[in-house]
């Protein structure tokens, strides 16, 4: 496999056994974390983290970065989610 063959990313899940379609669902890139939990009648808790800036992932800068945080949601975690059928992304979409 060479380089330019690796993805851009890696996708990871923390799905409830009974509410797949609730939980967690992240990404990780070579420069953000960006993890979404989903929890039933709450808001969704939103948190991305600058692996090189905070390698220790200890500040939570989503806030400050929705451009990121849309970013990442469109070309990373929807696209993976996607190729899963993952029944999380019908509210992401």
């Amino acid at each position: 496999m060479c380089i330019r063959d690796r993805p851009s990313s890696q996708v990871y899940f923390g799905i409830p056994v009974d509410r797949p379609e609730w939980g967690r669902r992240g990404v990780r890139t070579a420069r953000y974390t960006l993890v979404i939990n989903k929890i039933p009648d709450e808001p969704d808790e939103v948190v991305l983290h600058d692996n090189i800036d905070d390698p220790y992932q200890l500040w939570n800068i989503a806030a400050e970065n929705p451009d990121t945080v849309r970013e990442l949601i469109e070309q990373e975690l929807i696209p993976w989610l996607r190729r899963l059928h993952d029944p999380w992304i019908r509210h992401v979409e």
